[in-house]
């Protein structure tokens, strides 16, 4: 027979293994110097555990030692982002906000519309177009020197 790995040599220590598995289990431990040593230490590693008397009902490590093996997780780009995230969902509502505040707070009284009406007249007389003629001066171009 081969010698028991430690899972095996455990497993036999802590009674997880069939009476029918067990016997020949012990034959080899008993006549296998090798085993023997291992038999023992592990026996006393289980003494000295089961005299702690830690309660572990309270902590559930599976979740825990699954984790570990499975080994590190990747980034959450999600979560690395997530203030700037913010800082652009802040931008957009200050924006939207400001845009609908400042267009629904101008007053459209008569004396609004008659300024805004004046000011237009008054630009329209300053184009090239204009029939007043005032942008004349201001469009005429320089005289080209003569040879």
């Amino acid at each position: 027979m081969e010698h028991p790995n430690d899972i095996t040599m455990l497993e036999l220590l802590g009674g997880h293994i069939p009476e029918s598995d067990q016997q020949p289990l012990r034959d080899h431990i008993e006549n296998c110097p090798a085993c023997r040593i291992r038999c023992k230490e592990f026996s006393q590693t289980w003494a000295d555990l089961d005299a702690l008397k830690a309660d572990a009902s309270q902590r559930d490590l599976t979740s825990r030692i699954n984790l570990a093996i499975a080994g590190p997780s990747k980034p959450n780009w999600y979560l690395d982002s997530k203030p700037l995230l913010r800082i652009a969902a802040s931008v957009l509502v200050a924006t939207v906000l400001g845009y609908f505040t400042g267009k629904f707070s101008v007053q459209h009284s008569k004396e609004y519309l008659q300024t805004s009406a004046a000011q237009v007249l008054y630009l329209d007389t300053l184009l090239p177009s204009s029939p007043t003629g005032w942008a004349d001066p201001i469009i005429e171009t320089e005289p080209k020197p003569e040879h």
